[in-house]
This record gives structure tokens, C-alpha cells and sequence, in this order.
């Protein structure tokens, strides 16, 4: 027991390093980006207009160069008090180190200039959402006991299928019927493929 102790404080202490010092590294690269920048400002557009509905909201205008500094320092401090004292939960420390990375990097390029982000955030979602629909497809079939290796290529097939007979028909509902048969078609290759795949993996066991 105190060998497997000592083995999961070594680990830990390697991981808290390692997190620290690219919490260190990040902060300084959030704090090269702040160079040049002490004049300009970044504005993000908050006025949203979808399906003719315009919502109008307030630009949010931001100094670039205080940003860049603020989010820079206390990336930096962040992975100094890892390495000196150690937080209680490394991944909250790894997540708010990301978010600060991402968010200094949209105030950077969009120093001088101005970005939608309602709009990047809408888009952002919609294009999302067939990944997400991938994922959780794929956590039903491990969970029931089925690699599905195919998901990929299922939503590939059904995509174009459904648009060629939109497309011919000039109706959206025939598409969507058809990208079903489509995909359910699929499925006994795929299927077939997990089972060679299984056989192979069993054989070579």
C-alpha cells in the first residue's frame, strides 16, 4: 500500500509540474500577443439578427492591450501557485487557463476591427450539432455492447442521399425519408466490418 501511495504521489507531483509550467508558458505567450497592442481596442458585436428577428444590443468594446496583460498575468500566477502550493483540483486550473487562451486570442484578432459574436456563437452551435449527434450515437452503441465504426460514413451517405433526392424531388421530407433508408442500409457493412475487426483482434489475442 505505501509503495502504490508513493507511486500516485509521484504522479501527482509530475502532473502538477507539467500543468504548471505550460500554465507559465501560456501566460507568457498571451503576454507576447499584448505587444503593439496598447492603442487599439477589440469590439465584439452583440446585435444578433436570425429568421428576421433583430435583436439589437450594445457593441462590447474592449482595451486590447489591458485584456492581453490582465489574462496573461494570471495565466502565469495560476500555474506559479501549481508549482508552489498545488490547487485542489488541477482541472479546474487547466480549464480556466483555456478559456483565458481562447478569449486572448479573439480580443487579439480582432484588434482594430470588430467580430460578430452572437453570430460566431449561433454558427458555432449549428455546425456542432451533427458532431454531437455523432458522439452521443456512439455512446449508445458502446453502451449496448457494439463498436459502431461506421458513424462517420453513415452520416456521410445519408447527407448526400437526402440532398441528390431533395434535390430531384424538390421536396425536403422525400430527402429526409430517404437519408433513413439510407443510413439503415448501411448498417449491416458496418456491422460487418466491427465483426472482421472483433475476429482479427481475437485471432491476433
Amino acid at each position: 500500500m505505501a509503495e502504490i501511495a508513493l507511486t500516485q504521489t509521484k504522479v501527482r507531483t509530475r502532473r502538477s509540474v507539467v500543468i504548471g509550467v505550460l500554465s507559465i508558458v501560456i501566460g507568457g505567450l498571451i503576454l507576447l500577443l499584448a505587444r503593439g497592442t496598447s492603442d487599439q481596442v477589440s469590439t465584439f458585436v452583440l446585435t444578433s439578427q436570425r429568421a428576421g428577428v433583430n435583436i439589437v444590443a450594445p457593441d462590447l468594446v474592449l482595451p486590447t492591450y489591458i485584456i492581453l496583460t490582465l489574462f496573461g498575468i494570471l495565466a502565469a500566477l495560476g500555474g506559479v501557485w501549481e508549482l508552489a502550493r498545488g490547487f485542489k483540483r488541477e482541472d479546474r486550473l487547466i480549464i480556466v487557463t483555456a478559456i483565458f487562451l481562447i478569449t486572448a486570442f479573439l480580443v487579439w484578432a480582432t484588434r482594430g476591427k470588430s467580430l460578430n459574436l452572437t453570430g460566431m456563437l449561433v454558427s458555432s452551435i449549428v455546425r456542432a450539432t451533427p458532431i454531437c449527434l455523432a458522439a452521443l450515437s456512439g455512446i449508445y452503441s458502446e453502451r449496448s455492447g457494439v463498436v459502431n465504426i461506421g458513424i462517420e460514413g453513415m452520416m456521410l451517405m445519408g447527407a448526400f442521399v437526402s440532398v441528390v433526392f431533395a434535390s430531384l424531388t424538390g421536396n425536403m421530407l422525400v430527402g429526409v425519408y430517404w437519408q433513413g433508408c439510407s443510413s439503415v442500409g448501411c448498417t449491416p457493412y458496418c456491422r460487418s466490418s466491427t465483426w472482421s475487426i472483433k475476429s482479427s483482434a481475437a485471432r491476433g489475442s
